[in-house]
Formats: C-alpha cells, sequence, structure tokens
C-alpha cells in the first residue's frame, strides 16, 4: 500500500537525536487538511517553540488515517520532514487523500477532524556577547569629503552555523540599526564589522553603539554597549 511506502524516511526522521546534554521538551498543536480530490497531497507545517532545535516527531506516525468530523476514513498521513533552514527548524506532515474520496461516497472539498501533531526539541543555548570593543576612524582632512568608519569588534560565543549581530547607534534623538550576518564556525570567535558615520551623529555629544547577537533559533545574547564622548 502507498501509504505505508515511506515509513523507512519516517524512521530515519525519528534517528535525528537531540545535542548531547541537552534536555528534550515537548510541543503539540492541532491542525486539519482539506482536500479536494482523491489523491491529492497536502502538508500541515508546523513550527517549534523559539529557541528550539534538534526536532524529533514523534505523532502521527506515517500510514495514520485522516478522518473526517464524521469518522470516515478520507487519506492517511504519508510523510514527515524537518526542515532546516537559517530562520530555524519546522516540521512537515503531508498527508495524501484517498479512502472515501476515491470511493465516490463524498465529493471534495473534504476537512478532516483536528488532528494532533506532537515533536520533541531541545532548547539551544543562549549565545554570549562576551566582549565589545569601538572605533571612530577620521577619513580626509576637514571639507566636503571628510568622514568617520566606525569600527566594532565582537566576540561572540554560540552555536554554529548562521548568526548575526543588532547595532543601534543613538546620539540625543538620533538613532539608526544594522544588521551584520555572520557564520559562527568555531564555539567562540571575533567578528569585525563597520559602517560610515552619518551626518546625524556629527556633533558635540556622548555617540553610544549597542550590539547584541542572535543564532539561528533567535536566542538573543545580552546587550553590550560603547561610548564616545565628543567635546568640540
Amino acid at each position: 500500500m502507498r501509504w505505508l511506502a515511506s515509513t523507512a524516511a519516517f524512521a530515519t526522521v525519528l534517528a535525528v537525536a537531540a545535542p548531547s546534554g541537552a534536555m528534550a521538551a515537548q510541543d503539540s498543536d492541532a491542525n486539519w487538511f482539506t482536500f479536494n480530490s482523491c489523491g491529492e497531497r497536502q502538508s500541515v507545517d508546523l513550527e517549534p517553540k523559539p529557541g528550539g532545535h534538534a526536532l524529533r516527531p514523534i505523532s502521527p506516525p506515517v500510514g495514520t488515517p485522516i478522518v473526517d468530523e464524521s469518522g470516515r476514513t478520507i487519506g492517511a498521513i504519508v510523510d514527515i520532514d524537518v526542515a532546516r533552514s537559517a530562520a530555524g527548524e519546522s516540521l512537515r506532515w503531508t498527508g495524501q487523500a484517498g479512502g472515501a474520496l476515491c470511493t465516490g461516497e463524498l465529493a471534495g472539498p473534504v476537512d478532516s477532524a483536528d488532528m494532533r501533531f506532537t515533536w520533541s526539541y531541545a532548547p539551544s543555548p543562549q549565545p554570549r556577547l562576551t566582549s565589545l570593543r569601538m572605533r571612530l576612524q577620521a577619513v580626509g582632512p576637514p571639507g566636503p569629503g571628510y568622514h568617520v568608519i566606525v569600527h566594532i569588534a565582537a566576540r561572540v560565543c554560540a552555536l554554529r552555523g548562521p548568526m548575526h549581530l543588532d547595532v543601534r547607534e543613538e546620539l540625543f534623538d538620533a538613532s539608526d540599526d544594522h544588521r551584520f550576518k555572520h557564520r559562527q564556525r568555531s564555539r567562540c570567535q571575533t567578528y569585525h564589522d563597520h559602517w560610515k558615520l552619518a551626518d546625524d551623529f556629527f556633533g558635540v555629544g556622548t555617540y553610544i553603539v549597542r550590539v547584541q547577537a542572535f543564532d539561528r533559533y533567535a536566542n538573543h545574547s545580552r546587550t553590550l554597549s560603547r561610548r564616545h564622548v565628543t567635546v568640540d
């Protein structure tokens, strides 16, 4: 029976384990399928809680019947995938219409009864922003071409993979935001970024730069800030 053809793939997905030492947690959500015709395939995508990783599907397994509100079988679960991206992870259950939709007993579209989807995940550790240095570099002689480059060096300890630094600069009522994307290749590493200081930030006062690190699971570090006081 083709509905059971993906059972081996499901077993492979189940083999995805949580990182060593991580405490697994469970989450679940209810959803349903809407089939329009016999043989139609449809997917339900579910997201973990922020910060969850190493997802493992628990139920329903491949081969589980999909029924309508009256209890009539209108399909079955045929596949389960774990999708990983820079934005995080999600689970996808795929159902295929069959049963009463293929025998002519029902005409689509037909909604299934609510199904409970359950999975496990392991919370990822918060990234740590352990140090921050800032340097302002004046470029060119005074005049129309004069400008200032802001340099920062941020040391981050985090999970390997995509991460980014969110930077906010402030001077009195002026503010601006920057985002610098990086890839964490070791447990701790230092990132160097720079940008041209906008005209709004010239003048006497205290120029402040605040930096926060985010990992691929939307976990964030503490915020570190550095100041430069201009007196003339």
